[in-house]
């Protein structure tokens, strides 16, 4: 090279830390072009085209075609590019938004399997629920089957079994609840001391086991209905079996668990 600012195509390939096959690619689709070919034969590219390269990539990770980054740069109105620039800068809000939430999602799950795997199946614990929890419930479909899973309902999702129902032989539960935001909630888990077991269960024992928890627990000395939730089923990975959560509000004092009964 005779000038300071020009590079061989593999020394501005790994400046920009991409492949020189990619700058073939660039050249062939006439999106980024070298400066000149030498004599011969040789790519020759100026130092200051790594700008270039980088606005590539950049529009890349946000999801751009090089044909759409391809017509950004040919676009000749400065207006036009401005409002391009702002769309992408919204895409890619959306996309760290997205991200946030999923990250959000993973943590949630870890955090879950930590405390399932400290505490184990059948072992009675007491939680303190610090703030109301917002749940959406929906009510139970006069189907005589209907499926409950994360796939329809999210990572935090279970059936209700209310108060009358837990004393029944073997109770059915009124409605699915699955957690939401304040804003999009039609009922608030109130905030308190929860008694809670930890259950591995086939499908069929889902509700008969109602009875011996109920017992277990100690029905008296709660209030409110009993939260049956999947808690990690996916996670754990059991054949054929779940990881279902219950846990029911202990009562704060006597006379609201005497109110209860």
């Amino acid at each position: 090279m005779n000038k300071i600012n020009e590079l061989s195509t593999g020394d501005f390939a790994a400046l920009c830390q991409i492949t020189k096959k990619t700058l073939f690619h660039y050249d062939k689709i006439d999106l980024l072009k070298p400066i000149r070919v030498d004599e011969n034969g040789y790519r020759v590219y100026a130092l200051d085209q790594c700008d270039k390269v980088s606005t590539i990539k950049l529009f890349q990770k946000i999801g751009m075609s090089l044909q759409d980054i391809q017509d950004f740069f040919q676009m000749n109105d400065m207006s036009r590019k401005t409002d391009f620039l702002l769309q992408q800068k919204a895409t890619a809000l959306a996309k760290i938004n997205e991200l946030t939430a999923i990250s959000k999602g993973i943590d949630f799950m870890v955090t879950r399997f930590a405390h399932f795997r400290e505490i184990g199946v059948d072992h009675f614990f007491e939680e303190t629920l610090l703030q109301p929890e917002p749940y959406f419930l929906t009510k139970k479909s006069a189907s005589a089957h209907q499926s409950v899973s994360a796939m329809n309902y999210g990572y935090q999702y279970g059936v209700i079994i209310d108060r009358e129902e837990l004393q029944k032989p073997l109770p059915d539960f009124s409605c699915i609840f699955q957690r939401t935001s304040l804003e999009n909630c039609n009922f608030l888990k109130p905030a308190g001391q929860y008694r809670c077991v930890y259950k591995l269960l086939r499908n069929d024992q889902m509700l008969r086991i109602v009875p011996e928890i109920v017992e277990a627990i100690g029905l008296p000395e709660t209030a409110g209905p009993l939260f049956h939730e999947d808690f990690c089923s996916d996670i754990a990975g059991f054949d054929n079996q779940f990881v279902v959560k219950f846990s029911i509000r202990i009562a704060s004092d006597p006379n609201e668990a005497a109110f209860e009964k």
